[in-house]
This record gives structure tokens, sequence and C-alpha cells, in this order.
């Protein structure tokens, strides 16, 4: 199931997302990430000119308005079936509502099988994770994107603090070596368990190159 939220051009939904999300407005919503962390993936989005955005795990919204704001978006796709942290639908689409995101929501579960042509055929240039955490799941998940993905594009794990996470994404690049180059990467280490102060669970940001 999936639910357009942006219907107009990409040139009149940017300036409606400059005239109607401020900062400040990002900050507010709701969600298990820092102003840190936000501004970290705002930043990293401001570096792809008509980004295309993959999201698993959007929950209520709160990493969707901070990589949208300000940014030359041409679309966000949000994958999530609110199955964890209880029913956030309504959430998660009124931000996508009030801020004017080019949004599609799907309500799909990303480890299990789905329609090859679910986004359309979109290329996403950006891809950012923030779905299940288990091990096994950060070594799947970037396989499972990697046919809706561009040649080039920037890969964003959140949690990557966590062991099991970059445990498992470390495994999902390998099994991917002769497919997928990784050009640049920063890591964003917390100081804690939800830091709040810095960059909450910490943050993998991965420039990539189809090989």
């Amino acid at each position: 199931m999936a639910a357009r939220v942006g219907g107009r051009d990409r040139a009149e939904r940017r300036g409606d997302m400059g005239a109607s999300m401020t900062w400040s407005d990002v900050l507010a919503v709701d969600g298990f990430s820092s102003p840190l962390t936000r501004a970290v993936l705002n930043r990293a989005v401001s570096t792809v000119p008509r980004a295309r955005i993959l999201e698993v795990g959007s929950f209520k919204g709160s990493t969707t308005s901070a990589l949208c704001h300000g940014n030359d978006v041409e679309c966000i796709h949000c994958i999530d079936n609110h199955s964890e942290f209880g029913d956030t639908r309504v959430e998660l689409l009124d931000v996508c509502q009030r801020f004017a995101l080019p949004a599609t929501i799907h309500d799909l579960d990303y480890f299990a099988p789905f329609p090859t042509d679910v986004f359309g055929g979109t290329k996403f240039s950006v891809y950012h994770y923030d779905g299940p955490h288990a091990e096994e799941q950060h070594a799947a998940e970037l396989t499972i994107a990697l046919p809706h993905l561009a040649d080039a594009f920037l890969y964003i794990v959140d949690d990557y603090s966590w062991e099991c996470v970059h445990r498992g994404c470390d495994a999902g690049l390998r099994a991917l070596e002769g497919r997928v180059k990784v050009v640049s990467k920063k890591v964003y280490e917390s100081e804690g368990l939800n830091d709040a102060g810095g960059y909450w669970n910490g943050l993998l940001v991965a420039w990539c190159e189809k090989t």
C-alpha cells in the first residue's frame, strides 16, 4: 500500500518546503534522532542535486523532514510497516503534508518480498536506513535496496555506534564486493545510548558507486 503526498512539480514543491518548514519545525518533530543527527542528514543530502531519497524506517517523520529541509529533493519514498513502536502512520502523514514534502509512503515490510516496480522505476541517489537493527538485517538491507539505487548513491545508516549495526553493515558491504565500492565515508560516533546532545546512537554516511 502506498500513499503519495506531493503531487506538484519539483520546483514548486521545493519552494513550498522552504516556505512552510523552518529548522525549528524539523527539530520539533518527535523521533529517535538528535538535533546533531538531523543536521548531519540535512547537510549530507544538500550535496546531492535533485536528490531522490529512499528511507527505510521513517517512523514519525523526524528524519524524513531533516533529509528534505531546504534541499533540492525530487522525491522521497518512505517505508515503514509501523510494527515496532506502535502505529505512527497518522504522525508520518501529517509531517509530510504539513511540510509539503514530495513523499510517497509505503506501508510494507522491507524484508518481505515486494513488487519490483513498487517505486515506479525510480533510481534513488540517497538511501537512508533506520529500519530493524538486527545484525542479519543490516547484512541484507543494502542488497535489497541495490536494484533500486542509482549508479552513485549516498548510503546513510542510523544507530551505527551499536556493534550489531556496524558489524552487519560491514558484512553487507563485504557481500557486495565487486558490485559496490565505498568511495568515501564518515562515521559519527555517539557518546552513549540515545545521546541527545551528540549523535544519538551514531551515523554512517558513505558515498558509494556501483562497479
